[in-house]
């Protein structure tokens, strides 16, 4: 099953950004985590 994260960049844009995240990942995840995308 695919996880997915809804992000927002510090930029003028409305709404937010859909990422999946890989399996190998999903564990270090968790709302306010800091990502590069």
């Amino acid at each position: 099953m695919m996880t997915y994260a809804n992000i927002i960049l510090p930029l003028p844009l409305e709404g937010y950004f859909t990422y999946a995240i890989p399996d190998t990942m999903v564990s270090r995840v968790t709302a306010g985590v800091r990502v590069s995308v």
